[in-house]
């Protein structure tokens, strides 16, 4: 997920419809809004726990869309959007390998009964 539809997240759920609001919810000046928003300052950890609050997401999701927004290296932007994705996928994989696990022990029981 990209840091600007993050922050429009944010707005969203908070019921916001403009930058000002989300300043002051986030507790920061327009200064260094702006100024995070360019990747020139990074995010502080109130500003990350606000988003988390807010929004679901965790930190690394959160920090991570914004180094892959700011990054000036192609290479290290493609690297941190990757990871993101992956960082995304992997919760639901394991929790479709956790479920289909029991099934599988069960069969295995079944068939090991029926021999």
């Amino acid at each position: 997920m990209k840091f600007k539809a993050i922050l429009e997240n944010v707005k969203k759920k908070q019921g916001f419809t403009n930058n000002d609001q989300l300043i002051e919810f986030l507790k920061t000046s327009k200064a260094s809004f702006y100024q995070m928003q360019k990747g020139k300052q990074p995010l502080s950890e109130e500003e990350i726990i606000k988003i988390m609050d807010s929004t679901g997401l965790e930190a690394p999701e959160i920090y991570g869309a914004w180094l892959a927004e700011n990054a000036k290296s192609k290479k290290i932007r493609q690297s941190w959007e990757k990871f993101s994705r992956v960082a995304v996928t992997l919760p639901f994989a394991l929790g479709v390998a956790a479920l289909a696990l029991p099934l599988k022990l069960a069969e295995n029981a079944a068939a090991i009964h029926i021999m």
